[in-house]
Protein backbone atom coordinates (compact mmCIF):
# COMPACT_ATOMS: atom_id res chain seq x y z
CA UNK A 1 0.00 0.00 0.00
CA UNK A 2 0.88 3.66 -0.38
CA UNK A 3 -0.28 7.02 -1.73
CA UNK A 4 0.13 7.24 -5.66
CA UNK A 5 0.88 11.29 -6.43
CA UNK A 6 0.75 12.98 -9.85
CA UNK A 7 1.54 16.21 -11.70
CA UNK A 8 -1.36 18.28 -13.21
CA UNK A 9 -1.22 20.93 -15.67
CA UNK A 10 -3.38 23.97 -16.31
CA UNK A 11 -6.54 22.79 -14.63
CA UNK A 12 -10.29 24.11 -15.08
CA UNK A 13 -11.27 25.83 -12.01
CA UNK A 14 -15.18 24.77 -13.13
CA UNK A 15 -14.81 21.01 -13.84
CA UNK A 16 -10.97 20.53 -11.62
CA UNK A 17 -10.04 18.63 -15.01
CA UNK A 18 -6.39 18.59 -16.35
CA UNK A 19 -4.99 19.46 -20.00
CA UNK A 20 -2.22 17.09 -18.56
CA UNK A 21 -1.85 14.70 -15.84
CA UNK A 22 1.63 12.68 -15.40
CA UNK A 23 2.18 9.94 -12.35
CA UNK A 24 5.24 11.00 -10.80
CA UNK A 25 5.66 8.16 -7.74
CA UNK A 26 4.34 6.48 -5.44
CA UNK A 27 5.00 7.24 -1.35
CA UNK A 28 5.31 4.10 0.96
CA UNK A 29 6.25 3.96 4.32
CA UNK A 30 9.42 2.64 5.61
CA UNK A 31 10.53 2.96 1.48
CA UNK A 32 12.03 6.32 -0.25
CA UNK A 33 9.77 7.73 -2.59
CA UNK A 34 9.58 5.77 -5.66
CA UNK A 35 9.96 8.85 -8.08
CA UNK A 36 8.51 7.84 -12.27
CA UNK A 37 10.21 10.61 -13.65
CA UNK A 38 12.72 8.95 -15.95
CA UNK A 39 10.60 8.63 -19.01
CA UNK A 40 9.59 11.79 -19.29
CA UNK A 41 10.54 15.63 -20.04
CA UNK A 42 12.47 16.07 -16.83
CA UNK A 43 16.17 14.21 -16.81
CA UNK A 44 16.39 14.51 -12.93
CA UNK A 45 14.96 16.14 -9.91
CA UNK A 46 16.24 19.10 -10.18
CA UNK A 47 14.93 19.77 -13.29
CA UNK A 48 11.02 18.41 -12.06
CA UNK A 49 11.69 20.88 -9.13
CA UNK A 50 12.58 23.65 -11.18
CA UNK A 51 9.30 22.76 -14.00
CA UNK A 52 6.90 22.04 -10.86
CA UNK A 53 7.57 25.97 -10.26
CA UNK A 54 5.09 27.09 -12.73
CA UNK A 55 2.11 28.28 -11.60
CA UNK A 56 -0.57 26.15 -13.82
CA UNK A 57 1.29 23.04 -12.23
CA UNK A 58 -0.49 21.17 -9.27
CA UNK A 59 0.69 18.42 -7.33
CA UNK A 60 -2.59 15.90 -6.61
CA UNK A 61 -3.00 12.42 -4.74
CA UNK A 62 -5.00 9.37 -5.88
CA UNK A 63 -7.58 10.72 -3.49
CA UNK A 64 -7.24 14.41 -5.50
CA UNK A 65 -6.10 16.16 -2.58
CA UNK A 66 -3.79 19.15 -3.36
CA UNK A 67 -0.56 19.07 -2.01
CA UNK A 68 1.71 22.48 -2.21
CA UNK A 69 4.49 22.38 -4.09
CA UNK A 70 6.96 22.68 -1.34
CA UNK A 71 5.43 20.68 1.03
CA UNK A 72 5.78 17.67 -1.97
CA UNK A 73 9.70 18.36 -2.32
CA UNK A 74 10.17 18.63 1.21
CA UNK A 75 8.29 15.22 1.26
CA UNK A 76 9.94 13.30 -0.92
CA UNK A 77 13.23 14.60 -0.12
CA UNK A 78 12.79 13.07 3.43
CA UNK A 79 12.53 10.12 2.75
CA UNK A 80 15.84 9.66 0.65
CA UNK A 81 17.20 7.98 3.40
CA UNK A 82 14.87 5.37 4.13
CA UNK A 83 14.31 1.95 2.75
CA UNK A 84 15.89 1.12 -0.88
CA UNK A 85 13.78 -0.49 -3.54
CA UNK A 86 16.80 -1.99 -5.22
CA UNK A 87 19.55 -4.23 -4.52
CA UNK A 88 23.04 -5.55 -6.24
CA UNK A 89 21.06 -8.32 -7.51
CA UNK A 90 18.14 -6.36 -8.62
CA UNK A 91 17.85 -5.31 -11.54
CA UNK A 92 17.38 -1.30 -12.10
CA UNK A 93 15.04 -0.20 -14.35
CA UNK A 94 16.84 0.68 -17.65
CA UNK A 95 19.97 0.33 -16.06
CA UNK A 96 20.61 -3.61 -15.59
CA UNK A 97 22.07 -5.10 -12.35
CA UNK A 98 23.71 -2.12 -10.53
CA UNK A 99 25.33 -1.87 -6.81
CA UNK A 100 24.72 -0.59 -3.67
CA UNK A 101 27.22 2.29 -4.22
CA UNK A 102 25.19 3.44 -7.55
CA UNK A 103 22.32 3.25 -5.49
CA UNK A 104 23.56 5.44 -2.89
CA UNK A 105 24.60 8.18 -4.96
CA UNK A 106 21.29 8.78 -6.44
CA UNK A 107 18.69 10.68 -4.29
CA UNK A 108 15.36 9.09 -5.29
CA UNK A 109 14.86 5.74 -6.26
CA UNK A 110 12.98 6.27 -9.79
CA UNK A 111 10.10 3.41 -10.45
Amino acid sequence: MGTNYFLCENRCSHCNSSDRVVHIGKASAGWRFGLNIHNTEWKNWEEFKDFIKNEKVFIEDENHNITEKDIFVKFVESKKEEGKHTTPDFPYPGEGVINEEYVDLLPYNFS
